[in-house]
């Protein structure tokens, strides 16, 4: 299984704002099945107008999105660990990628925010206004506002376990910013040698809180996990019913019956009824949960479920008139996949 970590700098940083964090993380035998990768943007905490044209939080997010698209698409999981405004750029990718996320069709697993200012900070007025990302990153300005609404609407969280990491001695981004306002559940440094925002995404050695937080986020299987298994219960229990009913009516009504050789017996007009009435509403229901959580499904369940939606196209269109063709029978696999959804 290939799995990528993606580091994604703050304002006015590049990939040296992690320090020897990808050196740690080659050689931690525990973590041997990571790559580890880069994204790098145009930034800079100088900025003179009509000189330095610094694309904005949602030029940088379309950016990101090309990059992973273009260089990281192999990857079946990737962790995002950002610093600073890193964090925002990450955000903003996701949640307007978030269909994506819900068909599995994006990879990101976790997200990992060092100091991120995800209410903004104090420090982003006066001369800094007239920069165009530290203009983004005051308190109550227009961007994060959109951005955490989105967020919290979203219900993203559902998708990808967000975790958050704080310098308690950060005086750039304080503790109710980088925790999220929303988040309960948080990483605290307090250690003097990460003080200030830029220290805390940087590991002195192998033994470091900042790495060794990671490490134990990049192992964990949690609560996403565990939602991920919660909602395939809930699919099967809100299938179950409708392949029930249909499996009733097969018994009872179907032409492997005694009256398949009189096709003018009440039974076969009973059975032809149920159809009508039950059996094609009960399939157009089925069609319609698998693809609202089509997300949950492994790509081997996927596959068996188009399989199943031929036949129910092919069911019926011939007993409704439209076709002569018997088509695809029905795939028993797709019992299979029901079976798994409770598992």
């Amino acid at each position: 299984m290939e799995k990528l970590i993606l580091f994604i700098h703050g304002l006015g940083g590049t990939k040296e704002s992690f320090g020897n964090f990808k050196q740690f993380i080659n050689e931690d035998e525990e973590l041997s099945s990571w790559d580890v990768a880069f994204y790098e943007y145009p930034t800079s905490l100088i900025h003179v107008p009509y000189f330095n044209k610094y694309p904005k939080i949602q030029s940088l997010s379309k950016d990101l999105e090309g990059e992973i698209n273009a260089h990281f698409s192999n990857y079946n999981e990737i962790v995002l660990v950002c610093h600073s405004m890193g964090g925002l750029i990450a955000k903003k990718y996701l949640v307007d990628n978030l269909e994506m996320i819900k068909l599995n069709e994006i990879k990101v697993t976790k997200v990992v925010l060092y100091a991120t200012p995800n209410i903004g900070s104090d420090l982003a007025f006066g001369v800094y206004s007239f920069h165009p990302q530290i203009a983004q990153l005051r308190k109550n300005s227009d961007f994060l506002e959109e951005l955490n609404k989105n967020f919290i609407s979203s219900s993203i969280s559902e998708y990808i376990d967000f975790n958050y990491i704080i310098g308690s001695l950060d005086r750039v981004v304080d503790r109710v910013s980088a925790s999220g306002l929303w988040n309960e559940g948080y990483k605290e440094i307090s250690d003097k040698a990460h003080m200030g925002s830029n220290g805390i995404a940087k590991p002195r050695n192998s033994k470091d809180r900042t790495f060794l937080d990671l490490k134990q986020i990049l192992l964990e299987n949690k609560k996403i996990s565990l939602n991920r298994r919660i909602k395939r219960k809930e699919l099967f229990n809100n299938l179950e019913p409708y392949f029930n009913e249909n499996k009733s009516i097969l018994s009872i009504y179907g032409p492997n019956n005694d009256y398949k050789y009189n096709a003018e017996s009440e039974i076969a007009h009973a059975w032809k009824e149920k159809i009508e009435s039950c059996i094609l509403p009960n399939n157009h229901k089925i069609i319609d949960l698998f693809e609202q959580n089509y997300f949950l499904l492994t790509d081997r369940e996927k596959e068996e479920f188009q399989i199943y939606k031929v036949h129910t196209k092919d069911f019926n269109a011939k007993h409704t008139g439209k076709s002569d063709f018997n088509g695809q029978q029905f795939p028993r696999e797709i019992l299979n996949v029901l079976r798994s959804l409770n598992e």
